[in-house]
């Protein structure tokens, strides 16, 4: 074993009393760095079934941030609750962003306008 000693190196502190590095054969961490890249995915992928589980069993509803397939889904209730509300002839025009749960309707009629929120709020469930 070599010996290092702290006149050697500026700024280096002594090591405490009775301790010896070997800086020829250090002590090897790759067991540590194995189980970290095991146990850590192992985790995540639990998280993200129980996450899973919760929006599909309890929730029973699918937000924006859940999947990739979220977007295709916003698309389609989107244009649903688009056409459903274009069905009536007192609507002119109707855009609907589920994302972000938004809608603007011209419609004509003020008597109508209960019917209108009823027929968003019921989209907005579906989906």
């Amino acid at each position: 074993m070599v010996e290092f000693g702290v006149d050697q190196y500026p700024g280096v502190m002594p090591l405490p009393p009775g301790e010896t590095v070997d800086l020829l054969h250090p002590e090897s961490i790759s067991h540590r760095l194995i189980l970290a890249c095991i146990v850590c995915p192992a985790i995540a992928l639990i998280f993200c079934l129980i996450r899973l589980y919760t929006v599909r069993s309890i929730v029973r509803k699918v937000h924006p941030d859940d999947c990739e397939r979220s977007q295709t889904l916003s698309a389609r209730g989107t244009v649903k609750i688009t056409a459903a509300l274009e069905e009536k002839p007192w609507v002119r025009a109707a855009n609907v962003a589920l994302l972000t749960q938004s809608a603007t309707v011209d419609f004509d009629g003020e008597h109508n306008a209960e019917e209108l929120v009823k027929i968003i709020d019921a989209g907005f469930q579906l989906f």
